[in-house]
């Protein structure tokens, strides 16, 4: 029998008492919360592998009151987009609850205008921050949400403040997303563009040892010059509107300021790499380079980062996603020991026939795809072909979203469909098209009302695209982390199955943007024929409630 958490006088708590919300819970949700009390003590690291729709962040809440002392427990939850922090608003805010976001999307009462970000310089300090309230209330509320870079950013910088103190719980939303989040937090990255504002010649080196010795000898104490010559010059604008309750930068002043903070930023995070030994630096990093443009040092895991950021700020981890597929590897990755894990996956609620994923082979769009002889220009015929015929004969009237991998695909099947299909192309990466955000800003507020399809490589997560807003989803390739990157070539000759793990959450992950609840329905095709070799090697691995819509059929 594992050992219950109970309170002082010894008597197990009831889980139950700490449901948070006033509706009854789901069939996934009572699953969930009758298995956590079950969890030995010294298990501190949950992983809770759930469908989309599960309803995982009441349990999340629920769990922090069982594990605290009071009645509501503590928590921090962390979410990669601020999109899912408004739904926590949105669903808990209560006063328990507290969304904290980065000072620029707070606005100064009295220096009119201007964010607290950008005011928070200019003398005299206003009274009542709203940028330091929120930060202050990490303190004083029992739960606060966060996004991810934020996150790590106030536990790097406040490790033993009490202002970030330690809760009882930190909860992971999106988890599979951890991790990349990590190691991108303290990537060193120098650009050409960087080099010449700062008229600093850049150098393309030969290997990382040859790129860590410029970083050491000339790059920064010539961008530790830059940085005290851009601090006289902020702080000449900070003095220039002292003691205004209107002051009025001009745009070049602005920007001075932020990029002076980015600088700040970046010039410590060179000198914290600086000042490793290159034996260190081998062993840990990756250089990830573009030639001619920038270098970047990325360390190969988040396993460090995880243990000295996030670890020190809670008792236990609660890991969630509907894509963690394989938890020892996960978790090695982040350097957990595997008998302080517990996990459980759980079954879909929607019924199956809601969420059916069609493989229908109909061409390779693997390396050279785009050459021009003849066996490739069938094939891309081919697909081309197929998504027309989807669109316009299968789903003539709905609205739909496209994966491409790409946007050099991207690109090419919006020229080839274009006059072909019934729906409206909402596209974003080529020069004359909308913003990302303008692009889904579009398509989410038609609401199906027009038929659309939204055509990206970069758009298999964070999207609610309920009802009719969307009924179908393509993928004319399977979204394998480019292999271009020298990081992901590192981290796949580490580990073949983290390679196909990202392209199985991705393609999982992109279907699921569709069907967001029990009535919700929507058709998922994957088109290339690659995902054929991924599925005879991953199938062991996909969540059984995924597996259950998937049926291969004729392309």
């Amino acid at each position: 029998m594992p050992e219950l958490i109970a309170t002082s006088s010894n008597t197990p708590k009831n889980i139950w008492d700490h449901w948070v919300m006033d509706s009854p819970p789901r069939k996934t949700q009572t699953t969930v919360m009758d298995w956590l009390p079950t969890i030995a003590a010294d298990k501190r690291f949950i992983f809770v592998e759930a469908p989309v729709g599960a309803g995982k962040s009441p349990i999340a809440l629920s769990y922090a009151g069982f594990l605290g002392d009071g009645v509501l427990g503590s928590s921090y939850i962390l979410t990669p987009q601020r999109i899912l922090q408004r739904q926590y608003e949105d669903s808990f805010g209560d006063g328990n609850l507290v969304s904290v976001y980065g000072k620029a999307n707070y606005f100064c009462h009295t220096k009119l205008g201007l964010n607290c970000d950008d005011g928070s310089d200019i003398k005299p300090k206003c009274e009542r921050c709203p940028a330091n309230e929120a930060f202050k209330s990490m303190k004083t509320t029992p739960h606060v949400v966060l996004n991810y870079k934020l996150a790590m950013l106030y536990a790097e910088l406040f490790q033993d403040d009490s202002m970030f103190p330690t809760k009882d719980l930190m909860v992971f939303d999106e988890c599979h997303t951890l991790e990349g989040h990590l190691v991108d937090h303290r990537a060193v990255e120098v650009t050409r563009k960087r080099c010449e504002r700062h008229k600093i010649q850049f150098y393309q080196p030969k290997d990382i040892d040859d790129a860590h010795g410029w970083l050491r000898e000339d790059y920064y104490p010539s961008i530790d010059h830059a940085y005290f010559e851009m601090e006289r010059q902020a702080k000449a604008i900070d003095d220039k509107y002292a003691g205004s309750s209107k002051p009025s930068l001009m745009p070049d002043e602005l920007r001075l300021k932020r990029d002076f903070k980015k600088l700040g930023r970046h010039r410590d995070l060179v000198q914290t790499l600086s000042e490793n030994d290159i034996d260190y630096i081998r062993d840990n990093y990756v250089l990830v380079t573009e030639r001619g443009e920038k270098i970047m040092f990325k360390e190969i895991y988040g396993k460090r980062l995880f243990k000295s950021i996030l670890q020190p700020k809670a008792e236990r981890f609660l890991f969630m996603s509907s894509t963690i597929m394989n938890f020892e590897s996960y978790a090695k990755d982040l350097g957990i020991n595997p008998d302080e894990m517990a996990t459980i996956s759980l079954p879909s609620e929607f019924d199956v026939d809601n969420r059916p994923v069609y493989f229908m082979p109909t061409a390779k769009m693997t390396y050279g795809w785009n050459k021009n002889i003849p066996e490739k220009n069938e094939l891309r015929r081919k697909m081309a072909d197929k998504v027309i015929n989807l669109c316009a004969d299968m789903h003539p009237n709905e609205s739909g979203i496209i994966h491409t991998g790409s946007f050099q695909i991207a690109n090419w099947l919006i020229n080839e469909i274009k006059d072909s299909v019934p729906q409206k192309i909402i596209e974003h990466g080529s020069s004359d098209s909308m913003s990302r955000d303008e692009c889904i800003a579009e398509f989410t507020e038609n609401k199906g009302e027009i038929p659309m399809l939204l055509i990206s490589p970069s758009l298999t997560e964070g999207l609610d695209l309920k009802d009719e807003m969307a009924r179908f989803c393509i993928f004319t390739k399977v979204p394998y982390p480019f292999l271009g990157d020298e990081w992901v070539k590192r981290r796949l000759a580490i580990s073949d199955e983290w390679y196909q793990r990202q392209a199985m959450t991705a393609i999982i992950q992109g279907g699921g943007r569709i069907v967001r609840g029990p009535d919700d329905y929507g058709n998922t095709y994957i088109l290339d024929e690659s995902f054929g070799n991924l599925w005879n090697r991953y199938k062991s691995r996909a969540p059984i409630w995924w597996k259950a819509g998937y049926s291969k059929i004729k392309g």
